[in-house]
């Protein structure tokens, strides 16, 4: 299955800019970890509010929280998120297993 997940800004009261800066960058770390792991298809960001998303390949909803919740941008508070369950249409099928046999050919 796969899941649409999308972060939206959110700063909890006492996150300095520091904090921001750092999660930040464990989130680059958690991105490239789930994409080796070959649960994150892909990632993108909102240039215009900030917020993101990204779609994971997952057997249940609970994989993909157990994924997210290791997110520095969403433990420290600076973001909140939504999952949802997404089935592709077959065009979206045909890029998706493009994408899977690309990635497998490149590690």
């Amino acid at each position: 299955m796969y899941f649409y997940v999308e972060y939206r800004p959110f700063v909890s009261v006492g996150v300095t800019l520091l904090q921001v800066s750092q999660a930040l960058a464990g989130h680059h770390d958690f991105l490239d970890l789930y994409k080796h792991k070959g649960s994150l298809m892909f990632s993108g960001t909102y240039p215009s509010h900030g917020g993101g998303f990204m779609l994971f390949k997952a057997d249940s909803i609970d994989d993909v929280q157990s994924c997210v919740q290791n997110d520095p941008l969403l433990y420290l508070g600076i973001q909140k998120c939504t999952i949802t369950p997404f089935s592709p249409d077959d065009s979206t099928e045909f890029v998706l297993n493009l994408w899977n046999n690309t990635n497998a050919q490149c590690e």
